[in-house]
């Protein structure tokens, strides 16, 4: 089976949050910045209404849950967290942003930056 990446918007409950597939590069890129974070103790991350963060994702294997203070790193065996900081999130941003070449996504974009930075 061919892996699929991507990264996610985590803004609505009930409908669809906006999606885009990434190249493996691009998540690896990521992905490799984030482990290089300071380590957080388990942390619960905001699950309210509202924008919670954004998610990259391979397949149904690995998910990063990126939020302003920490990073969730779920694989199929373990879960990390890390320290947030506004260079990831900023990465993050901008790499939905070259993906939405159409600028579908252009004010949950500015709102996200807005929230975030």
């Amino acid at each position: 089976m061919k892996a699929n990446y991507k990264i996610e918007l985590d803004f609505f409950s009930g409908v669809q949050n906006p999606s885009l597939e990434i190249t493996m590069e691009d998540f690896t890129a990521l992905y490799g910045d984030i482990i290089t974070l300071e380590r957080a103790e388990p942390n619960l991350l905001f699950d309210g209404l509202g924008f919670r963060g954004i998610i990259l994702s391979e397949t149904n294997s690995t998910f990063i849950y990126v939020q302003n203070k920490i990073i969730k790193l779920e694989t199929s065996n373990n879960v990390k967290y890390f320290i947030s900081n506004s260079d990831i999130i900023l990465k993050a941003i901008n790499l939905f942003k070259n993906y939405d070449k159409a600028n579908n996504y252009k004010m949950l974009i500015d709102k996200v930056t807005d929230e975030y930075l």
